[in-house]
């Protein structure tokens, strides 16, 4: 017959639409894997070694070793966000309350977990590279 009074069958039609479906799932997987990784790669910047052998670790494990977490938020997706606090910021004033002197000495860590696993995490802060070996 000639293709263009074919009429497929339903059975070919579901065939046809579960491919479709696999294909299109299997897309939105990659398309989710690259922004991901690619998030992870512009977050490079003072990345640190201790910090990335926690990736893939459990939130319980993390909070076990580092201490509660000064802040967590709730993300609607599931996720959890830890921010944590190390140091201080030391400020030396003279005698008429104006600041002389300001030592940061602050290095402030961000963890983000999804389904109770470490996923990412993110540090600023001056003494960083000092506090996280």
């Amino acid at each position: 017959r000639p293709a263009f009074t074919y009429r497929p069958t339903d059975a070919e039609l579901d065939r046809i639409e579960r491919n479709l479906e696999a294909n299109l799932a299997r897309g939105q997987r990659e398309t989710a894997r690259v922004l991901d990784e690619s998030v992870r790669a512009a977050n490079r910047v003072g990345r640190n070694n201790l910090m990335d052998m926690w990736i893939g670790k459990t939130e319980q494990e993390f909070v076990r070793t580092w201490g509660t977490p000064d802040r967590v938020e709730n993300g609607s997706d599931g996720s959890r966000t830890l921010y944590l606090h190390r140091g201080e910021r030391v400020q030396g004033l003279n005698v008429y309350g104006h600041v002389v002197s300001d030592v940061n000495n602050r290095c402030d860590i961000t963890v983000l977990t999804m389904d109770g696993y470490i996923r990412d995490y993110a540090t600023q802060g001056a003494t960083c590279a000092q506090q996280l070996r």
